[in-house]
């Protein structure tokens, strides 16, 4: 993907830049001319070639302007379509998410009104399970809904290294039990999107909660070689199995709505709009690298 919008151009600046360069090369070549080839006969002949060179040059500088414009609009009809594409899958992961997460709690109140049990601890747990999901499924759908629009969003300048020590601690506090290891290069400055830091976040969290270890062990590497980033995060946890990673790797609709892979899938989005290369690295059994290269 390009890393940056390219200007667009509309008809009248097509127009303006036309007459703009035929004015100029009239008025320097007239000039020309008249100061190099005094006599009529010559002038009249390079006049003429004068002329020639003008029809020329006029239909490389349209061709050059509408072969601009065209592909412009092939980029933008493609970011249509993937926006629509992508727009379509959240939908259905919203409807699908939005139902169940309901019959669970809908499911959870029946019983706690027909139970004559003192203890509903249990119950109002799930319930509130649920509810954290849901809140964390409208945040990333938001999340999500930012980074798929029609207009691509212009790079900044992210802190790397920073960015990613910062988040450690944050994770650390939050899952105490767990190690998150850093190896990181000091002072990597990356152009990105402007919400990239969401991918980092994507990718810690993935790793500390979709585990089954009571004190999982996480490692972050963080690289430069050859003028290429690439930022690791690798967990211990039970694998991704290989419909997840399918569902990612393919935003296939009826597997991404079946899967737990929406923060990952934002994460990839991310890395993409960022000019960077998303890859999984996982048997489906133990431990999973997430690697991203930019």
């Amino acid at each position: 993907m390009d890393r940056v919008d390219e200007s667009r151009l509309t008809p009248i600046q097509i127009a303006g830049i036309y007459a703009l360069c035929g004015s100029i090369w009239i008025v320097i070549t007239d000039q020309l001319v008249e100061w190099l080839l005094p006599s009529v006969a010559t002038m009249t002949y390079a006049q003429t070639v004068k002329g020639l060179l003008f029809v020329a040059g006029s239909a490389v500088l349209i061709y050059l302007l509408t072969r601009r414009s065209t592909r412009q609009l092939e980029r933008t009809n493609r970011r249509l379509d993937l926006t629509l594409r992508h727009s379509s899958v959240l939908h259905r992961i919203l409807r699908h998410n939005l139902r169940n997460s309901c019959n669970v709690i809908q499911g959870t109140a029946d019983t706690l009104r027909t139970e004559e049990s003192s203890d509903n601890s249990d119950a109002l747990d799930r319930i509130d399970d649920e509810a954290a999901q849901l809140v964390s499924l409208s945040e990333k759908s938001r999340s999500l809904e930012s980074v798929i629009g029609p207009e691509r969003q212009r790079h900044v300048e992210h802190d790397l290294t920073v960015l990613l020590e910062s988040r450690v601690e944050q994770y650390r506090e939050r899952f105490p039990t767990a190690t998150i290891e850093v190896n990181a290069t000091p002072d990597v400055q990356l152009s990105a999107h402007p919400k990239f830091e969401l991918a980092v976040d994507e990718l810690l969290e993935n790793a500390l909660v979709h585990t089954d270890r009571g004190e999982p062990t996480v490692t972050c590497t963080l690289e430069v070689e050859n003028g290429r980033i690439t930022l690791e995060i690798t967990d211990d946890g039970s694998g991704m199995p290989p419909i997840e990673q399918q569902a990612i790797n393919t935003a296939a609709e009826d597997q991404l709505v079946h899967s737990d892979g929406l923060g990952l899938w934002l994460t990839k989005l991310l890395v993409l709009e960022s000019g960077g290369r998303f890859e999984i690295a996982s048997d489906g059994t133990r431990g999973t690298t997430i690697r991203t290269v930019f």
